[in-house]
């Protein structure tokens, strides 16, 4: 729930001026944008920001809804009070040799996950972040696989620095005891065959 407020107060501050003063608002985010030393201070902002998100505790949903939206000024295309463009972060799902994978990439936990495993084919394996802190945790993790229904999952984004360190084989013992998938835990460099 904290996450939600600071993100929702965060989209406000930076939504706010384009309410309250409209036009000159754009006028002055276009003047801005077109002088020398714009570049340099969006670069350092967004810098800033994703440095804090290592740094800091703050939640990856409010790093990725104001990264988003200092990219989103910088590439003009905040479109409205209503909407923006918030963030880069997205999953992959690749269709090769007739199987069907899943990479949630730094993905966190959200109910439109089920949509993916009831159109299309199957998911055969999904990869799944487990770490916390920039993407869902192991508990999310296993709310996740029940959503999208996988054969396999292999956990990642765990454990390669200490923001992120993650249980794999308490994840594996989870989703397992409870029935949703099989789980393979890899060492890094590790490989997998899909069956």
């Amino acid at each position: 729930m904290r996450s939600i407020v600071l993100a929702s107060l965060l989209c406000l501050l930076i939504i706010l001026p384009f309410l309250l003063w409209g036009e000159a608002a754009e006028t002055w985010v276009d003047r801005f944008l077109s002088s020398e030393s714009s570049l340099w201070i969006l670069g350092t902002a967004i810098f800033l920001l994703l440095a804090g998100d290592i740094v800091l505790p703050i939640p990856s949903s409010v790093v990725a809804t104001a990264s988003g939206a200092f990219l989103g000024i910088g590439l003009g295309t905040i479109v409205s009070a209503g909407g923006m463009t918030a963030g880069v972060i997205a999953g992959l799902l690749i269709g090769l040799g007739g199987k069907t994978i899943y990479h949630l990439g730094d993905t966190a936990l959200f109910s439109d996950l089920k949509l993916v495993a009831h159109r299309g084919n199957a998911i055969d394996v999904a990869l799944v972040p487990i770490g916390g802190h920039y993407t869902m945790d192991r508990f999310d993790a296993v709310s996740a696989v029940q959503l999208i229904d996988p054969q396999q999952v292999i956990p990642c984004h765990y454990n390669t620095f200490p923001p992120i360190e993650a249980d794999a084989e308490a994840f594996k013992k989870d989703v397992q005891d409870a029935g949703f998938s099989q789980v393979t835990v890899l060492e890094p460099g590790g490989s997998h065959t899909v069956r």
